[in-house]
């Protein structure tokens, strides 16, 4: 019998490579945002830059200002008017934040646009006294919600295009919320049905579509992705409520992770992956942030390498490179931070070391004094 010593290129780079996505958690870098000078920090939004708003509080924490997390500082949005509050929600491509304005002592509450270092009024829908802006795309097209006015004192989503607003009904009830918007103008959130019951919707080419429930009796969509797929919250006919992702015309529950008793999706990415929160089931204990991919959730807080005084309580963004908003704890107090993963060795790098190996056993060969002794 005859054997050799040769084994197959790929076979060294199989056994050269470390572990795959499949083989072991992808584990992540934790950058901290920071603040303004006070102690809280709420992330809220991610765009594909990295670049995270949100809200954090002032010096003394009387007051809480939307900021913009770009290359590696906190900028302060400001607000609509002088001591006036303001939190911002989501980010585009093009670093434009959405959100809202407001004072509860000024009877204001206002969404904005801040773009280029200034901040703008949407204004309202008519008969409407507020607004909100929760959603904004890479044309900042807007969503949100035209709230407590005294001639319709129920609220309606919008849509906000070319400087103007329009209102974009509900499924059948008096209550609709816009939350999420891709860069295609579909637009998803909650609204009411003809019975009062609140379920997701798909708002696309000027139509509501009901997204249904998953058993239940409520549901809300928070995230929207380019392809139309949406993440966010239903209840199941235990009235349990637990994250979803529609695709497809289907609504598929995430479930929620062990010891935890329901689950909120948050966003999402072009590739499907979803984040969010899960809750505790009733009494004491922290909400967890999450990361569902590939047909599995898993806790963020066991991906990063941390001090165990550090929590994270939710995850409220995920771009296409894999990076993840989140906010939580501290022993100072509750920050945001950047989730970025670890990247993994490139292709050559694997090559490399297989042509590497591949020479040792040459020249280990060339060595051997003796043949090898088969069996």
């Amino acid at each position: 019998m005859k054997c050799s010593l040769a084994i197959p290129l790929a076979a060294i780079v199989l056994m050269c490579a470390p572990p795959t996505v499949t083989d072991a958690a992808i584990m992540y870098t934790v950058t901290n945002l920071g603040n303004l000078g006070g102690s809280t920090t709420f992330s809220a939004g991610l765009n594909d830059s990295g670049e995270v708003t949100g809200v954090t509080d002032s010096l003394n924490g009387s007051m809480d200002f939307a900021f913009l997390y770009s290359s590696g500082g906190m900028i302060n949005l400001g607000a609509l008017l002088p001591g006036v509050n303001s939190e911002g929600f989501s980010i585009n491509a093009n670093g434009q934040v959405a959100g809202y304005s407001f004072s509860s002592s000024a009877g204001m509450q206002q969404a904005f646009l801040y773009s280029g270092g200034t901040m703008t009024s949407l204004g309202t829908l008519p008969g409407y006294l507020y607004s909100t802006a929760r959603g904004i795309n890479a044309s900042a097209q807007i969503t949100g919600s035209a709230v407590d006015g005294p001639a319709s004192p129920a609220s309606h989503a919008y849509l906000y295009s070319g400087g103007a607003m329009r209102d974009i009904g509900t499924l059948g009830g008096a209550y609709s919320y816009g939350y999420g918007i891709n860069d295609s103008g579909q637009v998803t959130g909650g609204a009411d049905t003809a019975s009062g019951a609140q379920h997701a919707f798909l708002y696309s080419g000027g139509a509501m579509t009901d997204l249904g429930t998953l058993g239940g009796a409520q549901s809300m969509g928070i995230a929207i992705n380019a392809i139309g797929q949406v993440t966010g919250n239903a209840n199941d006919a235990s009235g349990d409520s637990y994250a979803f992702l529609y695709s497809n015309g289907i609504m598929t529950n995430l479930g929620t992770l062990p010891g935890y008793q329901s689950s909120s999706g948050a966003a999402i990415n072009d590739s499907g992956a979803v984040v969010g929160l899960c809750m505790p089931s009733s009494g004491p204990g922290d909400p967890v942030a999450f990361l569902y991919s590939n047909g599995a959730m898993v806790n963020l807080r066991s991906l990063v390498n941390l001090p165990s005084s550090w929590n994270f309580f939710a995850a409220t963004g995920i771009n296409d490179s894999g990076q993840i908003s989140v906010y939580g704890t501290t022993p100072q107090g509750f920050d945001a931070f950047l989730l970025t993963p670890v990247p993994e060795p490139s292709t050559w790098v694997l090559l490399a070391l297989g042509g590497l190996a591949l020479g040792r056993m040459a020249i280990s060969k060339r060595r051997a004094r003796r043949p090898a002794i088969c069996a």
